[in-house]
């Protein structure tokens, strides 16, 4: 059994999307995330081979707050106006940076992308 919340999020197809998640320990305190990466990927199925939008701290959609336990996702409006799913399926995972062996799945859901009506 998975200990990642699940959180079904949507997006605004054509705005700027942000999600913030807390990390905790197992006795549910704030985890300390120094030397922390963390990626997130969003699928139209589980099983699906092809990524509809990803983020990761590489990339720089995703800053952590390392004291704070916080993993912040922020997605440019420029990168949602050009999504075109429904709903997909989405996950967050830690990982200490460079070393994929040991991965925490933080969140766990689905994700709606509400259509755009206003547009450049």
């Amino acid at each position: 059994m998975s200990n990642a919340t699940i959180h079904d999020t949507f997006i605004d197809q054509g705005s700027t999307f942000e999600l913030n998640i807390q990390a905790q320990n197992s006795d549910k305190s704030v985890m300390d995330l120094t030397g922390y990466d963390a990626r997130m990927q969003v699928r139209e199925t589980i099983d699906s081979s092809t990524v509809l939008l990803s983020a990761s701290t590489g990339d720089g959609r995703i800053t952590i707050n390392a004291p704070g336990g916080i993993v912040m996702i922020r997605v440019g409006a420029d990168v949602t106006t050009v999504l075109t799913f429904n709903t997909a399926k989405y996950d967050v995972e830690i990982y200490k940076a460079g070393d994929l062996t040991t991965v925490k799945r933080l969140v766990q859901g689905n994700i709606s992308l509400h259509p755009e009506v206003t547009r450049p």
